[in-house]
């Protein structure tokens, strides 16, 4: 009996406590500020190169079929570390543009409809690639669980198919993204657009 209860309270209090993450504790980002200080670097031309089927063609070509799988391992924890990444990063930006737009949407300005229909394409940008990321981090995710590394050759899943998500360009989108980001930061000045400039 007591056993079953230990159990309970461990399955209710690991249900708990994701559940608290995304609801209680959800970090709000609304500030330029927070864009300059919770963004995480990110190397594009990195993820290219992980998604790249040259890149698995040349790896195949010149290693064993163990130091292949091995390499191939290493490539797909690296690809769900850069979607990671690109989902944090979209989230932080999304929180900050949803709400400059919220305050420049009640302005009549013409510099403001500007700055508002900037921040509104942000957010939906932000949100596409919020989406698209985490489709494509479920299907890298069951890609390890699952240890595809140790399928045969001809049976590996190809990182190549991750960037194209739902028709959408992950990298693309997310280039889009940190263009439209620091155009509008120029908006909060020189040395604000400086400083995003360098962080994205």
């Amino acid at each position: 009996m007591a056993l079953e209860l230990w159990i309970a309270i461990g399955v209710a209090v690991l249900f708990a406590i994701p559940v608290a993450r995304v609801t209680i504790y959800r970090r709000q980002y609304s500030r330029i500020e927070d864009v300059e200080l919770f963004v995480r670097p990110i190397n594009i031309e990195d993820f290219e190169r992980v998604t790249d089927p040259a890149e698995d063609w040349l790896l195949r070509s010149s290693t064993s079929d163990c130091e292949f799988k091995k390499l191939k391992r290493q490539k797909t924890r690296l690809c769900a570390e850069h979607l990671s990444r690109m989902a944090h990063n979209a989230e932080v930006i999304q929180g900050w543009s949803h709400a400059a737009h919220m305050v420049l949407s009640t302005n009549v300005s013409a510099p403001s409809d500007e700055r508002a229909s900037l921040m509104f394409q942000i957010s939906e940008t932000a949100t596409e690639i919020r989406i698209c990321t985490v489709l494509a981090r479920v299907q890298v995710g069951l890609w390890l669980v699952l240890r595809a590394d140790v399928l045969p050759l001809w049976l590996m899943p190809q990182l190549r198919g991750i960037r194209i998500i739902a028709g959408a360009d992950i990298l693309a989108s997310y280039q889009n993204l940190i263009r439209l980001t620091k155009t509008v930061s120029r908006f909060y000045g020189p040395e604000c657009s400086e400083r995003i400039s360098s962080v994205l």
